[in-house]
This record gives C-alpha cells, structure tokens and sequence, in this order.
C-alpha cells in the first residue's frame, strides 16, 4: 500500500524572510528564513496503520527550507489508533518533512504500552518511515526492575526490538539480590520479555555485597521477567556459597531460586564435599547442595576414590546420602601395602 504523502501543518505566527517592498541586503547562506510557531509534522495513515507526529513549540527553517532547527520538541507513534511511543529532547534538527530528524539534550523514548520501558541518550537519530530510533553515546534503557547501559543501540519501532552495539552490561534488581549480565550486542526484545545475547555472555547473581555464583557461556537468552537464564556452548557455572561448579553445553539457570538444569550431558562438583556427579542431563538445587544426575550417572567420592554408577543417583548434602536406581554398579580401588 502506498503510504499517505506528509503534511506539515503550519498552525500560529509564520516569519517569511524575503518579503519587504524593497529587497534586502543578501542574507547569509545558512540564515533562516521561515519560522513555524506551534508546528506539526507528521504522516496521515489509516487508524489500522503505524502513524506518527512531531510537535513543537518553534520550527526554524534555513533558506535551503532543507533543515529545521526545532526547540522541545515532542514525538509519538501510535499503532491501530493506540499510542505507543513517546519521544522528547531538549533540541534537534529535521530534514525535509521528516524523513530523518536529529535529537539532542535529555532525550528520551518511551514505550507507553506492554512492558512499559524508558530509553536514554545523549544523541537520537529517528526516522519515522522506516521505524528506525538510534540512540548514541551512554545509551540507558529502563523497564521495572531492569537496567541497561551501553554506547550505542538502534530501536525498531515496528518490532519493538532494540538492539545494543558494542560492549553493554544489564542488572536486575530484587530487594538484596542482583544479577548482573555483560556482553556484546545484546538483542532487547520487549514485547517477549528476554535479552538475547548471541556473543559470548557472562552471567553473575549477587546477594548484598557479595557474588553468590557467575556463569559463562558462548552464547545466552535471560527471560527478563521470569529471572531465568538459559546458557549455551561451553557452559561453566561456578557458585561460590555454597562452593559448586556445574559445566555442560546447555544450561537453564533459575536465577531466584539458585537452581539449575539441563537437558545435556553435565557434571557437577562438591569440592567441599568431595562429590563429582555426571550424567546425560540432570538438575541441580546450588543453594542447598542437592543434585539429580540421570542417564548413564556416576558418582566419584575424591576422599576414597569409590565410583558409582546407575540409571538414575540422587546427591542429598545434608545427611551426606547417594541414592541409585536402576543397574546400579559400585567399584572401590584395591587397598595397596
């Protein structure tokens, strides 16, 4: 469908440079000569269709009519007659009708509907018909509980996607708890409520001051609202209270809870208690130290070297207990005099 042509409505005081009887002296090549009060651009669209506006108090045209310098200016996009973004800053500049309009000085974009989420910057590039919101330099963004910061990212406004460029750290916070993920260009896509990470990532869950446990992995999805992160390629979580260490190629973190899973082969390892498990897939309770290996299992006890093997063993901390079920097998080594 071919979209409805853009109108600026001119509404208030109109300055034309160019008008008097007699010509006047040459003006300077960049000078204005239009000023627009109480101005609006914006794209007609159908109610079914994405639309947007931008207001402001003063337009300033130069003599080229190529470039308007704009004051408080205020953007929105509305989806289906619903609005859904709000754009503000301090100032900026917009080409032609607003085929590309440059923001600058406390500029902010909000996403008013779903999981309502704040995006900052020092610098923001919008282009309304393609959908296109850059943001430069100290980029934050902010949704409940969940922070954002890095250098750059460019916010799809069809798809309610924003992706990060570079380095970028995100925290969540949870009365004393937190959890911290660092990696590089990250993919926030709000409408599903996840972060994904396609680059290596590194996942860290604190209590207070203090690291509770910190997980690597190649690659990584954190479901923002479930507190949920689920690691790929070469995953290694390492708790530190209490001391545990987990590795396997898929991991779901239960970031609340402490716990763990996986479908995938996986070992896990007491050192404090001298336990090494594995097995084809099992879970995991880290906070209390109990674990469920199943599939071709094993048990090591480092203090006597014992192994044991079955379908199905149960490390239980607290009372110090392996249960096996299902071919079970135990080998101890030969006592050497």
């Amino acid at each position: 469908m071919r979209a409805a042509p853009l109108a600026l409505l001119l509404i208030g005081e109109l300055v034309l440079g160019g008008c008097q009887p007699t010509p006047p002296p040459p003006k300077p090549k960049d000078g204005p000569d239009l000023v627009v009060r109480n101005a609006v651009i914006g794209q007609n669209q159908p109610k079914q269709q994405t639309a947007w506006k931008l207001t402001a108090p003063e337009i300033t045209y130069r003599s080229d009519r190529q470039i308007g310098l704009v004051r408080q200016p205020v953007g929105t996009i509305t989806r289906q007659g619903q609005l859904i973004y709000r754009i503000t800053a301090d100032r900026g500049e917009v080409e032609g009708d607003g085929q590309r309009i440059l923001l600058r000085g406390h500029v902010r974009a909000k996403r008013l509907t779903g999981e309502v989420a704040t995006l900052r910057g020092e610098t923001l590039i919008w282009k309304p018909q393609e959908g296109s919101v850059e943001l430069q330099k100290q980029v934050r963004g902010e949704s409940g509980n969940l922070r954002l910061v890095g250098d750059a990212g460019r916010f799809d406004t069809h798809t309610d996607r924003l992706q990060m460029q570079g380095r970028t750290e995100l925290t969540q916070q949870e009365g004393d708890r937190r959890t911290r993920v660092v990696s590089q260009d990250p993919l926030w896509q709000l409408a599903q409520q996840q972060i994904v990470c396609t680059q290596p990532i590194q996942a860290e869950r604190f209590q207070g001051q203090g690291l509770v446990a910190r997980g690597t992995a190649q690659r990584g999805v954190l479901q923002t609202q479930a507190s949920v992160a689920q690691l790929s390629g070469n995953v290694l979580l390492t708790s530190l209270k209490p001391a545990a260490e987990v590795s396997s190629q898929e991991l779901i973190w239960a970031l609340k809870a402490n716990q763990i899973t996986s479908p995938t082969p996986l070992t896990v390892d007491y050192r404090a208690d001298g336990t090494w498990l594995r097995g084809d897939r099992g879970r995991a309770d880290l906070a209390s130290r109990n674990a469920t290996l199943e599939g071709n299992a094993q048990r090591l006890n480092r203090r006597d070297g014992s192994r044991l093997f079955a379908d199905r063993l149960t490390w239980v901390q607290q009372t110090q207990q392996v249960i096996a079920q299902g071919r079970v097998r135990y080998s101890q080594p030969r006592l050497r005099l």
